[in-house]
């Protein structure tokens, strides 16, 4: 009796492991993957487009470009794919409207800008295109997959202001996107780099029918490469801060492509209108400095410190998340960065996560297959990834 009791004991503890291992190894396989048809792919991003229940995919692609000696213009094109459960099918796309750069001593090119989202609670997503004197909305129908163009008015296309970078968020938490706008005040060769630099504005618009109200305009730094605090070039994503209401543009600042990266955010300033807040990690020296001094202070050694090069700042729904390219700041050979990866900020500096599956790369968003089943889309390589959760370990 003795030996079967304890057979049957290391039988469910068999099974019990068996059980885990088994959920282990579902987590680090993708819920649904792929072939993705869509080459030389920038970036995608995702939202209700077509129909409020589930999302689609808007994919940026970079088309080309042409060279004047030392400068260049690269062509992006976007394109709207559906997901049928299975694959991704494209159902619009438009030309080549947005360029990286201007050609200095020149005009800039039109459609420098875009962005995407729900500007009049309908919990449809729309496209807002920006040109240097126009701008135009777009809207999609799920029944005749076709789309519906407005042209809009406002302050926001007057030839003295020059938009390099527009994003949708909800930055006064009234569950209608705002327009934030990254803009240079003069129209020639602003948006190259100088020594002396040139000051950036940002922009608060609401998209009142067919015309841009201004809500908040604002100096958030100058660009050049002789500022220590690392002056906002590129709008990278917006996120959740706990402690800022509504959802916060991410503003990224780097003096090049292997040095730390600052990122800052535009939200609610106590004393009215906005302002530019710090809330992640400043420099890395300074989290080095200051884990030195918790170490000291509780008798720990010092956790290793690692700082972003580039990528994005999200939520998981409770994290604040980056995906992106890290420098190992604790090690003295730090020049080349990690691969792409995910880390979690706490306590004042990033945190790497471990990784269940090391394919995980490329592009990253949030999206809902079905309604009621949102997860994680990765696209690499031609193939598509989606997981349920997100396949790493905290």
């Amino acid at each position: 009796m003795f030996g079967i009791r304890w057979f049957y004991a290391f039988a469910l503890a068999f099974i019990s492991c068996g059980l885990i291992f088994s959920s282990i190894a579902i987590a680090t396989e993708p819920a649904l993957s792929g072939e993705f048809p869509f080459e030389n792919v920038e970036a995608v991003y995702s939202g209700p487009f077509m129909q409020p229940d589930h999302d689609d995919l808007w994919v940026v692609q970079r088309a080309g470009g042409i060279s004047f000696g030392h400068d260049a213009i690269v062509g992006l094109k976007l394109a709207l794919y559906i997901f049928d459960g299975k694959e991704f099918r494209k159902k619009w796309e438009c030309g080549s409207i947005i360029l990286d750069r201007s050609i200095p001593g020149l005009k800039p090119i039109p459609a420098t800008a875009w962005c995407y989202g729900d500007f009049d609670r309908d919990g449809k997503y729309s496209l807002v295109t920006c040109s240097v004197r126009n701008m135009h909305e777009y809207k999609f129908y799920a029944d005749t997959m076709e789309q519906f163009r407005r042209r809009l008015s406002g302050r926001i296309k007057t030839p003295d202001i020059w938009i390099v970078q527009m994003i949708a968020c909800d930055i006064d938490n009234d569950s209608c996107d705002e327009i934030v706008a990254m803009e240079f005040p003069d129209m020639h060769d602003t948006c190259c780099t100088t020594i002396g630099g040139t000051q950036c504005h940002t922009g608060i618009y609401k998209l009142v029918g067919d015309s841009l109200a201004e809500v908040w305009h604002g100096l958030t730094g100058e660009t050049g490469f002789y500022y220590t605090e690392f002056p906002p070039t590129k709008i990278i994503s917006k996120c959740l801060i706990d402690w800022i209401p509504g959802e916060v543009p991410v503003l990224k600042g780097t003096q090049s492509d292997v040095s730390p990266s600052h990122y800052s955010v535009i939200g609610s300033s106590p004393s009215g209108g906005y302002e530019r807040l710090c809330p992640f990690p400043y420099t890395p020296a300074e989290y080095i400095k200051k884990g030195d001094r918790r170490a000291e202070e509780s008798g720990r050694p010092r956790q290793q410190a690692f700082g972003p090069v580039g990528g994005i700042i999200f939520n998981d729904g409770i994290n604040v998340l980056h995906y992106g390219y890290f420098i190992d700041y604790s090690r003295p050979d730090r020049q080349r960065p990690d691969p792409r990866t995910l880390a979690v900020l706490e306590d004042d500096h990033w945190r790497l996560l471990r990784k269940h599956d090391p394919s995980i790369g490329g592009e990253l968003c949030k999206f809902t297959v079905e309604p009621g089943r949102t997860g994680w889309l990765f696209i690499k390589d031609g193939k598509y990834s989606f997981y349920d959760k997100l396949p790493v370990e905290y």
